[in-house]
């Protein structure tokens, strides 16, 4: 199989061409061989062949620094389920000791009066 593709260079649109202008498009003629197509087709393939290897690197290198990200952000969030557990826990204490003191108070204050001594707070 043979292609063949013409260059007319000098015949201008829409004129009507001469028999000379044909004779020297024609000499212009260049012959692509159906081997010269495979072998351009070859050169392509291997340039995407190089391309999809470049970008296969990158998305691997992509992926690996993706996953080290998402350790870090695993590892902060159990850092702060960690602390707001220790938080939740010093609250609950708060909230017991508050009332303990309330107990502790109200006692103190019957006390007092069952002594006859009076009762201050500072």
């Amino acid at each position: 199989m043979v292609c063949i593709v013409i260059r007319m260079n000098e015949i201008q649109y829409n004129q009507l061409a001469t028999k000379e202008d044909i004779k020297e498009a024609i000499q212009e003629v260049l012959v692509v061989t159906k081997a010269d197509l495979k072998d351009a087709i070859q050169e392509v393939l291997f340039v995407i062949r190089d391309l999809m290897e470049h970008i296969d690197t990158r998305f691997t290198a992509l992926e690996k620094r993706m996953d080290a990200v998402e350790k870090r952000l695993d590892s902060i969030e159990e850092r702060l389920d960690s602390i707001e557990g220790r938080l939740d826990a010093i609250e609950e204490r708060l909230i017991i000791d508050r009332k303990d003191s309330a107990n502790v108070h109200h006692w103190a204050h019957k006390v007092s009066k069952k002594v006859n001594i009076p009762f201050r707070t500072t």
